[in-house]
C-alpha cells in the first residue's frame, strides 16, 4: 500500500510501524465483539426475526469473518468492561415469553455492571461474586416459568423419571410445541441428556443441573484462560449475558454438550482421557448441534482427530446401548427422524424462517447442510492459525449451517456462542501438528502452547 500524498514518507512508515506492534483490534478483541452481537441477536426477540436480531446476527457474521485475519492478542480491558456492560444492558432489549419486569431486571442490570465495574477496577473476587447473584436472582424468579411454551423441559422430566424409575427413558410421550410434529413425541435427546435429567429430578428440577452446567464451564474458560485476568473477564461475560439466562430457563440440553468439550480442551494437555471420556460425554449429549464445531476441529490436525474418533466411538457405544434398548428404527425415528416433519420455524431466525414469515417458497431441507459443507471446506482449505483460530473457525461454520438450516432457534445458535468464548479462551494456544501457518501474536512473542509442563495453580490463589 502506498502512503497518501498528505502524510509524509516517514510520518506514514512510523504510523505502519505502530499499526504492526499495537494493532487497533486484534482476534480476540473482534471476537469479544462479535459475543456482544451474537447474544443481543439471540435475546432481543427470543431468537425469532427482527430488525435488531438480523442486524446483530449480520454484525456478529461480518465481526467474526474480519477476525479470521487479525493478529492475535488479548483484548483491552476497556474493551473487556465495555463488553460486560453491553452483555448486562442487552437485558433491557430481551422479549421472552413470561419473562418478569421491573425489580428482578434492576437487579440483574446493576449487579452486572456493579460487578463489571469492581473486575476492571481489579476487585474480581466481589465483582463475580455481585454478578453472578444478579443472574441467581433473576433465574430464580423465571423458575417458575410455564413450561408448556417449551416442550424440552417436559421431555427432561419424562425422561428423568423413567431412568430413575428402571424402565426405558424413550418410551414414555410428553407434549410438544414444535410446530408441524405430532402432538405428543418421544423423548427426541441423546441416552447421556436422560441420566443428567435424572439426577436433576433428585435434586427437585432438571435445571438444577444447567446451573450447576454452566458453572462448570465458568471453570472450564478460567482454566484455558491465557492468564487470570482473562479468566476472570471470561467468568463476567457468562455471569451477565442473557443468554445464559435463557438457556437454564429453557433446560436446553446443549450446555451438558458444551461443558463437556470444554473440559475436554482444558484437561487434554495434562489428562487427555479424562478429556477424551467427557468429550465422548458430549457426544452422547447434542451431536447435531456440536457437529459443526467438532467437525473444524477433527479436520484441524492429526492429535485432534484421535480425540474426536476416540470420543465419537465412546459416544455412539452408549447410544446404540439405547438405541437397541428402543429398538433401531424406533431410536432413529424419536431422536432424528421426527425433525424431518416439523414445519419450517416460522420466524426463526434463518433464511428458510424469514421466507416463510414472508410467504415466499421453501427452500430445500438441506440447504443448510450444503452451506455448512462448502464453508468448512473453506475453513479447512484456508485455516485459522492456533487452537483459539479453529474454534473460530468453527463459530463461522456453526453460524453458516444455522442461518441456512430448515430452522434454527437460540440452542442452535449457542454452539457458535459458546465457541466463540473458547476462541477467547485459548487464544493463540498452539495445535499439535496445527495445517495453519505461524501467524505474529501481539504483543509480539511465541505462541504459547497450552502447558503440559506447568503444574495447575489452586484457583484461590489464582483469584486472590
Amino acid at each position: 500500500m502506498s502512503a497518501p500524498r498528505a502524510l509524509p514518507r516517514r510520518a506514514w512508515d512510523r504510523l505502519q510501524e505502530r499499526q504492526r506492534r499495537a494493532p487497533l483490534l486484534t482476534r480476540e478483541g473482534a471476537l469479544l465483539i462479535s459475543l456482544v452481537a451474537l447474544d443481543l441477536a439471540l435475546v432481543s426477540r427470543a431468537g425469532y426475526v427482527s430488525w435488531t436480531s438480523l442486524s446483530a446476527l449480520g454484525l456478529c457474521v461480518g465481526v467474526l469473518l474480519i477476525a479470521r485475519s487479525l493478529p492475535t492478542g488479548p483484548p483491552q480491558s476497556w474493551l473487556w468492561a465495555t463488553a460486560g456492560a453491553a452483555l448486562t444492558l442487552s437485558l433491557l432489549a430481551a422479549h421472552f415469553s413470561r419473562w418478569p419486569q421491573g425489580w428482578p431486571v434492576l437487579v440483574f442490570v446493576l449487579a452486572g455492571l456493579g460487578g463489571t465495574l469492581l473486575v476492571w477496577r481489579h476487585r474480581p473476587r466481589p465483582g463475580l461474586a455481585l454478578a453472578a447473584l444478579g443472574s441467581l436472582v433473576f433465574i430464580s424468579v423465571c423458575w417458575r416459568w410455564d413450561p408448556s411454551q417449551i416442550d424440552v423441559l417436559y421431555g427432561l422430566r419424562s425422561a428423568g423419571r423413567a431412568l430413575l424409575s428402571g424402565t426405558n427413558p424413550y418410551l414414555p410421550l410428553h407434549p410438544s410445541t414444535t410446530v408441524g410434529a405430532p402432538a405428543l413425541v418421544h423423548f427426541t435427546y441423546g441416552p447421556v441428556v436422560a441420566a443428567v435429567a435424572a439426577l436433576g429430578l433428585l435434586a427437585g428440577d432438571p435445571r438444577v443441573m444447567s446451573v450447576l452446567a454452566l458453572a462448570g464451564l465458568a471453570g472450564a474458560l478460567y482454566r484455558l484462560a491465557a492468564d487470570r485476568r482473562e479468566g476472570q473477564w471470561l467468568v463476567l461475560t457468562l455471569c451477565v449475558a442473557p443468554l445464559v439466562v435463557a438457556m437454564v430457563v429453557s433446560a436446553w440440553p446443549i450446555v451438558f454438550a458444551i461443558d463437556g468439550i470444554a473440559w475436554w480442551l482444558a484437561l487434554r494437555p495434562l489428562h487427555r482421557r479424562s478429556g477424551v471420556v467427557l468429550l465422548g460425554l458430549a457426544v452422547g449429549c447434542a451431536l447435531v448441534e456440536v457437529g459443526p464445531l467438532l467437525l473444524v476441529l477433527f479436520m484441524r490436525s492429526r492429535k485432534l482427530l484421535v480425540d474426536v474418533l476416540l470420543a465419537a466411538g465412546l459416544g455412539f457405544a452408549i447410544i446404540a446401548s439405547f438405541a437397541a434398548w428402543t429398538g433401531f428404527s424406533r431410536y432413529w425415528y424419536y431422536t432424528i427422524g421426527i425433525h424431518f416433519h416439523g414445519a419450517v420455524g416460522v420466524g426463526s431466525l434463518s433464511l428458510a424462517g424469514i421466507l416463510t414469515l414472508a410467504h415466499a417458497p421453501t427452500l430445500p431441507g438441506f440447504l443448510g447442510v450444503a452451506v455448512g459443507a462448502l464453508v468448512l471446506a473453506w475453513v479447512v482449505s484456508r485455516p485459522t492459525p492456533g487452537l483459539g483460530g479453529a474454534l473460530t473457525d468453527a463459530a463461522v461454520v456453526t453460524m453458516f449451517a444455522m442461518f441456512f438450516a430448515k430452522f434454527a432457534f437460540i440452542n442452535y445458535y449457542f454452539a457458535a456462542f459458546a465457541a466463540i468464548w473458547l476462541a477467547l479462551a485459548t487464544r493463540a494456544a498452539l495445535v499439535e501438528g496445527d495445517l495453519a501457518p505461524a501467524m505474529p501474536v501481539w504483543p509480539l512473542q511465541a505462541p504459547r502452547q497450552l502447558p503440559a509442563q506447568e503444574p495447575a495453580q489452586p484457583v484461590a490463589s489464582r483469584l486472590a
